[in-house]
């Protein structure tokens, strides 16, 4: 299997392994990117959180939409 193989599992599962790991991915990295600027309290903090997340909630939204699309045969 190789150590990606080890990561992300068989063959079968492997998509829909990397995209739970993506959506998890992004979903961290944007708590915590929030929660930084947040505690930070730069000028312009609302502005740039929310650019931020306008970036990531398409990837996730495009992720969760492979996993149900994937699933139905």
């Amino acid at each position: 299997r190789g150590y990606f193989g080890k990561i992300f599992g068989v063959a079968e599962n492997s998509s829909n392994n990397i995209a739970g790991v993506l959506i998890c991915s992004l979903l961290i990295i944007g708590t915590l990117y929030t929660a930084y600027m947040i505690i930070r309290d730069y000028s312009g903090t609302h502005n740039q959180v929310l650019d931020f997340w306008e970036v990531i909630v398409p990837m996730i939204t495009l992720a969760i939409g492979y996993l149900f699309g994937h699933a139905t045969k």
